[in-house]
């Protein structure tokens, strides 16, 4: 395998590495960073079937984009809530991170919603139902980005493999 193959296929294992990451981590942006691994992936294998993968799991990081925006504002507006809350999420899944780690990613948006619509309205049981739509959606987007990452990253590690064996 020529050095240029070598390079391409260590950039895409990290970019893929990070990405699933960053399907987590609100600080990276997940999908896309495993996309352009995948594309790298595409380059060093351009198999027709890969090309139609790459093709599809760009549309579908597209789609992980828009509901990584759409979710939280539908979900949100469904259960009655306020843009405190949207942004109540966004600062509690950072500030959970930064202050709590990974536990933190997964109650910080749920406090957050909380906090965020508590301050709009005082009312902490309409409140609950908010953030409780608020992390739906979260959790909804977040699986979505990593299970695109990983399916991503294991059919380049595929590719990888298959080489090898031939």
């Amino acid at each position: 395998m020529p050095t240029s193959d070598i390079i391409l296929l260590s950039v895409s294992a990290l970019l893929q590495v990070i990405g699933i990451a960053g399907s987590v981590l609100p600080v990276l942006p997940g999908a896309p960073l495993s996309f352009v691994g995948m594309v790298l992936c595409t380059i060093v294998f351009p198999h027709p079937l890969m090309i139609t993968l790459t093709v599809v799991l760009g549309i579908m990081v597209l789609i992980s984009m828009v509901i990584d925006y759409i979710a939280p504002t539908i979900l949100t507006d469904k259960a009655g809530g306020s843009k405190y809350a949207m942004w109540g999420t966004n600062i509690g899944l950072i500030a959970g991170l930064i202050f709590v780690g990974p536990i933190g990613v997964i109650l910080g948006p749920f406090v957050g919603a909380f906090v965020g619509e508590v301050i709009y309205t005082k009312k902490a049981g309409h409140s609950v139902k908010i953030a409780a739509y608020s992390f739906l959606s979260f959790i909804i987007g977040t699986m979505f980005k990593l299970m695109l990452c990983l399916i991503m990253f294991c059919i380049c590690a595929g590719c990888v493999i298959i080489s090898y064996i031939k």
